[in-house]
Formats: C-alpha cells, sequence, structure tokens
C-alpha cells in the first residue's frame, strides 16, 4: 500500500501540468471532497487483500485506467503484467462500490507495447466520443522501487480507443 501516496502524486503532478481545464477541475473537486477520481485506495486493499498476485510473475507493471460516463458510469483497471513474449491482462471493473475481478488472459507483448503506446499518444487529440459520454484515461507505468510515470487523458481519441480493445 506504500505506492498510493506517490502514485496519487505524480498522478496529480501531471494532471496539473498539462493546462487542462476538466483536470484541474477534477484536481479540485478531488481536494475538496477529498475523493479519487481514480479510486486507487479501496482497488490497492482489494488486490493486496486478497493476494490477487499472487502467483504471478512479471518483469513490468502497467495500469490502464479509464473511467466512462456515457449511458452508464464505467471504471475500469487493466493491470499489464508482462513477462518476456507474454503480457498477462488482468481486468477489473468497479461494480455497486467494489472492484470486481472479471477477466484474466494473456497478450503477446508487443500488442500491449503497441496499445500502451497508443495510448500514450499525444498528438492525435480529436475527441472520439463527442457529447455522449466523458472518458478519464490514466497510463501509470511502474518501474522499479518507487519510480512511477503516470500520464492522464481528460478525453480519449479514436486511436487511443481503439488500443484499450486490445486489453
Amino acid at each position: 500500500m506504500s505506492v498510493l501516496p506517490l502514485w496519487e502524486k505524480e498522478t496529480q503532478i501531471n494532471m496539473a501540468s498539462q493546462n487542462d481545464h476538466k483536470l484541474v477541475s477534477l484536481l479540485k473537486l478531488e481536494k475538496a471532497y477529498k475523493v479519487s477520481i481514480f479510486e486507487r485506495k479501496d482497488f490497492l486493499n482489494d488486490l493486496f487483500k486478497r493476494n490477487r498476485l499472487d502467483g504471478y510473475k512479471f518483469d513490468s507493471l502497467a495500469i490502464v485506467e479509464f473511467n466512462s460516463s456515457g449511458e452508464r458510469y464505467m471504471s475500469t483497471k487493466y493491470l499489464l503484467a508482462s513477462c518476456g513474449l507474454e503480457t498477462r491482462v488482468i481486468k477489473y471493473e468497479l461494480n455497486l462500490g467494489k472492484w470486481e475481478l472479471t477477466e484474466v488472459h494473456v497478450v503477446k507483448s508487443v500488442e500491449i507495447d503497441r496499445a500502451v503506446k497508443l495510448l500514450t499518444d499525444r498528438s492525435e487529440n480529436t475527441i472520439y466520443q463527442g457529447y455522449i459520454s466523458s472518458d478519464l484515461l490514466a497510463v501509470t507505468k511502474f518501474r522499479g522501487h518507487n519510480k512511477i510515470t503516470v500520464e492522464v487523458f481528460s478525453s480519449i481519441s479514436k486511436k487511443q480507443y481503439e488500443a484499450l480493445k486490445v486489453m
């Protein structure tokens, strides 16, 4: 659990540095109401309490978080545990206030690397979903002990949306 403060700090730094009105508003909301837009504390509590990562071997770990409010609010986290040529994709969804493991499958690491690269590509800034939904995407890469990089997007492009389908 000691990773949470650093993870939240890096997320807040990335959100504040983008000069994006939506992200700044979300940061203010978090501080004013003492909430977490990504609901990481409960997620990590569940992950470690139930030993969800036991039995998995991985060289690197990334987490993709996707919040979408279209016809209904959805919050999804994809743990990307890479080991050699394969990446185990462990999908969690928020359901009635609890994180549920919904799917585990293996994808070639090269495909996941390509998808993560597309997810973090800021060159395409055309909003895909438009007015029907409000998306929020965070990509976190854990690198060694206490080294975290986080990129947050206040909306996603069609390429980013397609990249999520790989997971």
